[in-house]
């Protein structure tokens, strides 16, 4: 700065003037005659400082940045027209440029990576030029919020055979930001892989499904969206098939009591005539006591599946009321109810035999097999049972095993022999009526017992008669034919004397007189030869 004054004028010359010379310059003039002054606006044109700061972040997420400034207090001469706003991330030095004709002195910066650290700069442009920057301090793209908790397990309602309408509730925490939508996806039974039931976010909690394919088993999730993203899906939904709509099923009929005992009713019915368009999966009992006006359910969910159901832990002397309604898929349909009330009590029954098996039953088995002899009975309360072959009772002899149940006797005899056919009879009594009695016969296919009574006739010189009677066990099969055998007495060995002898006497002829003989007769049937009788003498 010079400044040159003569007698006519006073001047200041300026070199190479920038904006900050621009202001007022006041000039004073004094002599003895006293004092004046005088001041001048000098206006440099340039272009503008920089904005007025600082630069102040209105709103800051992991994806955007909202930054405000205010405009420079030096113009340069000359309105400011837009601003240049640029970006740098602080690990790096190059800017890079955000916006190059703003009008506004607010700016929303979109695309930023999460998490990393970002400076801005902001320049006025007037019609001199672009002008000083105003630089930002350093901030972080990050959420000052999370994402949102999941929503309710969806549920379908409104189901047809191509369509569900699905609905949910939502999160019960919302991470710090207002949920803006929903992701529904669904997932058929036949698949693993989750689909996106529309591209789009959804802003309701409830969705209609189209395109459903008839038949096919559908399950649902969804996830909530806001500010900081997606949230976790829900838990997934029940199946649900895509079909037309059913009904509950009609109500059972002819309910009625088919046992008791003094703790216990047991129920049976028929099932609905309707059942609602879908298959019963269970029923549902209910009881009430006396005048009692609540019913409680006595059965588990699903737990009965066919038309019969024991009411257990009842007390005796109390009158109880029962009802049964079916169960489809659609629900829970009429009952039907007991008119009379019922009191849990022992019934006594007389005892009695299936005569229908027991008469049917008659064993033929071969030697050596297992021979099982079972007859059904039945008895309130259950009869005691006494098996006896011809007059002994077999019910403790070592050689049966018999096994007794509620409605059931069962005799088990191991490896059969001849002496194990007979008429076995069984006889069941209970102190209700008079006992009762049934048999079976067994016969077991085995070589004959021994004949009987075997004994020496008409003795001669060089002659006997042997005479015998038959078996008294014929093995199950007729004798066809005896066996005649003699020993010398003094000799351990048997010789045969005929093979092929029909009746029950024998003459012997021609017999050394001076030998005494043993002798034998051995019967035989169509399963072999038989035990042998011999003479004592």
């Amino acid at each position: 700065v010079s400044v040159e004054n003569t007698t006519e004028f006073a001047s200041v010359i300026i070199k190479d003037a920038t904006r900050t010379d621009s202001g007022y310059y006041e000039v004073k003039l004094k002599n003895a005659m006293g004092s004046a002054s005088a001041s001048i606006r000098l206006q440099i044109l340039d272009k503008p400082g920089p904005p007025v700061g600082p630069i102040q972040f209105k709103t800051v997420t992991a994806e955007k940045i909202t930054l405000m400034w205010d405009p420079p207090a030096d113009d340069g001469g000359a309105s400011v027209k837009h601003y240049i706003v640029e970006k740098r991330e602080t690990s790096r030095v190059v800017w890079s440029l955000v916006s190059e004709k703003l009008e506004e002195c607010i700016i929303t910066v979109t695309k930023l990576i999460k998490g990393n650290e970002y400076v801005f700069r902001v320049r006025g442009v007037n019609k001199y030029g672009i002008g000083d920057a105003l630089e930002s301090d350093p901030v972080i793209a990050k959420n000052a919020f999370v994402t949102p908790g999941p929503p309710s397990m969806p549920e379908a309602t409104m189901i047809t055979k191509n369509s569900m309408t699905v609905t949910w509730n939502r999160p019960t925490v919302d991470g710090g930001s207002e949920v803006t939508g929903y992701y529904l996806e669904k997932r058929d039974k036949k698949s693993l892989q989750w689909f996106r039931v529309i591209k789009e976010s959804i802003r309701d909690t409830r969705q209609k499904v189209t395109g459903l394919i008839e038949g096919t088993e559908y399950h649902f999730r969804v996830c909530a969206i806001n500010a900081a993203g997606q949230g976790p899906y829900s838990d997934e939904s029940d199946f649900y098939k895509a079909a037309d709509p059913i009904d509950p099923p009609g109500q059972p009929s002819k309910l009625k009591i088919v046992d008791s005992t003094k703790s216990s009713i047991t129920l049976n019915w028929t099932k609905p005539v309707y059942d609602g368009g879908s298959a019963i999966t269970s029923y549902i009992v209910e009881m009430k006591e006396g005048s009692e006006e609540e019913w409680t359910v006595v059965s588990t969910k699903g737990e009965v599946r066919t038309t019969e159901y024991v009411v257990s832990h009842l007390k005796p002397a109390i009158n109880y009321y029962f009802r049964v309604s079916a169960v489809n898929c659609a629900g829970q349909g009429e009952p039907i109810e007991m008119t009379e009330p019922a009191q849990a009590k022992d019934i006594l029954e007389e005892p009695e035999i299936d005569l229908d098996v027991a008469l049917r039953t008659s064993i033929t088995a071969k030697a050596g097999e297992d021979v099982q002899i079972m007859i059904p009975f039945k008895g309130r309360p259950t009869p005691s049972v006494t098996w006896r072959k011809g007059d002994k009772n077999i019910s403790n002899d070592p050689r049966y095993s018999i096994q007794n149940t509620e409605s059931s006797t069962l005799v088990i005899i191991p490896q059969v022999t001849r002496d194990d056919t007979g008429k076995y009879v069984l006889t069941i009594e209970n102190g209700v009526g008079k006992p009762k009695s049934s048999f079976v016969n067994v016969k077991v296919l085995d070589t004959p017992a021994a004949c009987q009574k075997l004994h020496v006739k008409n003795v001669s010189l060089g002659t006997v008669t042997l005479v015998w009677e038959p078996p008294l066990i014929d093995g199950g099969s007729e004798v066809t034919n005896y066996i005649i055998e003699k020993r010398d007495a003094t000799k351990r060995a048997w010789s045969t004397v005929t093979t092929k002898c029909s009746h029950t006497t024998f003459k012997l002829t021609n017999l050394s007189e001076k030998t005494s003989f043993f002798f034998r007769v051995i019967a035989e049937n169509e399963n072999g030869m038989g035990e042998p009788c011999e003479t004592t003498e």
